[in-house]
């Protein structure tokens, strides 16, 4: 697995965590 799709993938992790996040706060 190249460094960018690593790079991608704990992008997408992190974005679905944020969502997560502010389904909880609202």
């Amino acid at each position: 697995m190249s460094l960018e799709e690593k790079v991608k993938l704990a992008a997408e992790a992190f974005d679905a965590r944020a969502v997560e996040m502010v389904k909880w706060h609202f």
